[in-house]
């Protein structure tokens, strides 16, 4: 018996401190001014001839953060980004909630956190998506295909309605 309650307190111990671990990685900035760096981000995908991607969250959301680490680990969907997005980390912490981009994109909070935002080069809201669609199936974590499939089906260029002959 004593045991098990050493293996149940050693669990507990690794996963507070795993979890004390991510939260220490700060991948968004609480203070920045959300506003600015999303203008910032629609003036250089306007000159790039890409989209904005937004993402909404906080260093405080466990699925947040582990998105943004899964999409930067992994090559082929960087690649995506990359060639078709500028990347915006909008911070919604208790310090700074960001009630002005609320406003002015129609409440994206509505989805939960983390969710994402695709703007176009003239600053226009397109698209809005929770990360509840890029969950894998049965198990934690994110499905990198899915997320393929969304980012390409946003692309400055799959926007362009072309007719088939």
């Amino acid at each position: 018996m004593k045991r098990i309650f050493s293996l149940i307190v050693l669990a507990m111990l690794v996963l507070n401190i795993s979890n004390l671990n991510a939260q220490s990685k700060k991948i968004y900035d609480e203070m920045a001014d959300a506003e600015k760096q999303i203008a910032d981000a629609v003036k250089k995908a306007k000159a790039e001839n890409k989209h904005v991607f937004v993402k909404l969250g906080g260093n405080w959301c466990k699925w947040c953060v582990l998105f943004h680490n899964y999409t930067h680990a992994n090559k082929d969907i960087m690649n995506v980004l990359d060639a078709n997005y500028v990347e915006v980390l909008v911070s919604t912490s208790k310090a700074k909630k960001n009630h002005e981009i609320m406003r002015k994109y129609k409440n994206p909070s509505r989805f939960g956190y983390p969710v994402f935002m695709i703007i176009d080069g003239e600053g226009n809201l397109i698209h809005t998506q929770n990360s509840v669609v890029f969950e894998k199936t049965g198990e934690f974590g994110y499905d990198s295909k899915k997320i393929i499939k969304f980012l390409n089906n946003w692309t400055p260029g799959a926007l362009i309605y072309k007719p088939k002959k």
